[in-house]
């Protein structure tokens, strides 16, 4: 308990803003990052395009065609996965892919 007075005093005091703005102005500092060394048009900011995206639209896509793939396998067992009175299932609780498994 005296360990959180002492962190809410810190943070009262303005300790911990401090610290977070001097650790940010130390390494801007150290990499030549501060304002006064970088000039706005030295930086080559643009919008993104479609060409900037397009491999994160590609994995989307991707993942959605196996998602789709597996949706249409798993109608498939259960459509033609017609359990009897003699199918027992295996250890893994599963129908090993529509396949009966008999002991």
């Amino acid at each position: 308990m005296a360990l959180f007075r002492y962190l809410v005093r810190m943070v009262e005091a303005g300790l911990i803003n401090y610290w977070h703005k001097e650790t940010i102005r130390s390494f801007r500092r150290d990499h030549g990052l501060l304002p006064e060394t970088v000039q706005r048009n030295s930086l080559s900011l643009r919008p993104l395009s479609l060409q900037d995206t397009q491999g994160t639209f590609l994995l989307v896509v991707l993942i959605l065609a196996v998602a789709v793939i597996v949706l249409s396998l798993e109608i498939l067992c259960h459509r033609f996965d017609t359990p009897t009175s003699d199918t027992k299932l295996s250890a893994a609780g599963d129908s090993s892919f529509c396949v009966p498994v008999s002991w």
